[in-house]
């Protein structure tokens, strides 16, 4: 059976696949999901491994008409489902069934952030939850689903890569769930992690402080105390950390500091900084003393 899923599995994501794109050309694709039909194949189909097992399995399910469906009904709904646009259509109760049960499985945290708002909030909704990122993607551009749910940047992220498609897509302003990302490292390495730590602070401080890309090396004069320990001038900080005292110049001439970093690579994708913004601008950002 596992070739056989598999290829049924990819098939159903290459049709996904070929509606999110032909779209734009105004071409819609429906992706048809059959479950057992009665066609009458098991008089004319050969079986290998357990024969008898596995032909009385299917001429018994071929004539229960609870079991499966007729061609000719299958013909009819697929071709309804064309007829309108649909982005699936699944064939017979058993299959609905399978498909719902299969989508419920994944228990992820983003299904249960839904949950939680639309209870809260007294709102009716039919979950579609899928596991693979790939998969949701595709099920919502291709209009099997209404709402995609996810982080931010991941929503931002799918509708920016639809081109001339991205203006038909809305990412709602409410925030559902509060969960922040971060700089991530192994274990029991504290001096990469005290590095990577202060990396992050650097660019903060960097910003607060007004220490850009275009004018390091010139604030490396500067007569404020705090701009020169960040930039190494005064005291041994990067020497403790393990690097350079002056680590941070280097780090700010690559990338800038982390407003130039939010604008070149965030910005451009319309992602508002909110609450990434420094403290003094009514954001959460802020860096402890270089000292």
């Amino acid at each position: 059976m596992a070739p056989y899923s598999a290829s049924k599995f990819a098939l159903v994501g290459l049709s996904e696949g070929f509606r999110a794109e032909m779209r734009q050309h105004g071409i819609s694709v429906t992706t048809v999901c059959p479950g057992l039909l009665r066609t009458g194949s098991p008089g004319h189909a050969e079986f290998k491994g357990q024969q008898k097992k596995e032909f009385a399995w299917f001429s018994i399910a071929d004539a229960l008409p609870g079991l499966t469906m007729s061609a000719e009904q299958a013909a009819r709904q697929i071709w309804n489902a064309c007829r309108r646009g649909d982005g699936e259509v699944i064939l017979s109760l058993p299959a609905k069934f399978l498909a719902a049960f299969h989508g419920l499985l994944p228990g992820t945290t983003s299904e249960q952030n839904v949950t939680d708002y639309f209870r809260a909030n007294n709102i009716k909704f039919q979950p579609v939850v899928i596991e693979a990122a790939a998969e949701i993607q595709s099920a919502f551009l291709s209009g099997r689903c209404d709402v995609y749910s996810n982080d931010r940047t991941d929503l931002v992220g799918i509708r920016s890569a639809q081109g001339p498609r991205a203006a038909d897509l809305v990412i709602l302003p409410e925030t559902i769930s509060k969960e922040p990302l971060g700089p991530l490292v192994r274990k029991n390495d504290a001096r990469w992690f005290d590095l990577v730590r202060w990396t992050h602070f650097a660019l903060v401080a960097a910003e607060e402080l007004g220490v850009t890309q275009a004018n390091v090396e010139a604030m490396r004069a500067s007569p404020n105390p705090e701009i020169r320990r960040l930039l190494g001038v005064e005291g041994d900080f990067g020497k403790q950390l393990g690097v350079d005292n002056a680590w941070v110049v280097s780090i700010i001439k690559a990338v800038g500091n982390y407003g130039e970093v939010w604008d070149r690579n965030q910005k451009p994708l319309g992602v508002d900084r909110g609450l990434n913004r420094l403290w003094r601008d009514g954001g959460l950002q802020y860096a402890p003393p270089f000292r």
